[in-house]
């Protein structure tokens, strides 16, 4: 397998909890030594960001905040096991990649799409949300969050910029390189953001 390849993998594998591993990797690339993709690569990708990927209904609450949201005792072990299964089909991408399988992917990006789309107005609505309706009486604490979710939002234009590109144009085999450079600069944002959320924000969730 391409050195590139179990890399990646064992970056992503820092997140993946042991049962979602089946069916995604050989158990040879877990002691790969992380190589985590710069973090500035995914900013640099030519996208613009005039448009935003959450709902209809996440824009409406954005613009006019539901100051009633509810606490959900499961919410944040949902959200984690969402981010366990974006992980495992972003993952079987770059599997498809390496045996190239072109066609096979825009189908993949597309499933991972709607699965991100999910998994973000939930995020965005009910944990989000929540924290905000929470800390607003706390105003140094809010601006903090606010900030941060602002460049959560930045990384999620970013990620659905690229899948409706490639998703649209599909790969062939003169613009697999180009695919494959942008995929790991998707995947560097992604496990940032998700580490990001599981170490300092989901951990507040509960405690105010």
């Amino acid at each position: 397998m391409l050195t590139w390849l179990k890399e990646l993998f064992a970056n992503f594998f820092r997140l993946l909890k042991p049962h979602t591993l089946t069916n995604t990797m050989p158990s040879t690339a877990v002691s790969t030594p992380a190589a985590v993709v710069p973090n500035n690569q995914a900013a640099d990708l030519d996208y613009d960001n005039d448009d935003d990927f959450t709902s209809a209904k996440a824009r409406i609450y954005d613009e006019q905040p539901d100051s009633n949201i509810q606490f959900y005792p499961k919410l944040v072990d949902n959200l984690e096991a969402d981010h366990q299964q974006l992980l495992r089909l972003y993952t079987n991408i770059a599997a498809t990649l390496n045996i190239r399988e072109y066609q096979l992917i825009p189908g993949q990006l597309n499933n991972f799409k709607e699965k991100l789309k999910a998994h973000l107005d939930t995020e965005n609505i009910k944990f989000y949300g929540y924290l905000e309706q929470s800390l607003k009486s706390k105003n140094e604490e809010f601006q903090a969050m606010r900030a941060f979710r602002k460049e959560m939002r930045t990384i999620e234009r970013t990620v659905i910029k690229f899948l409706d590109k490639w998703i649209s144009n599909g790969i062939q085999s003169d613009t697999a390189e180009e695919f494959k450079g942008e995929y790991e600069a998707i995947g560097s944002a992604l496990v940032t953001r998700i580490e990001s959320e599981e170490k300092e924000l989901y951990i507040l969730y509960g405690r105010i």
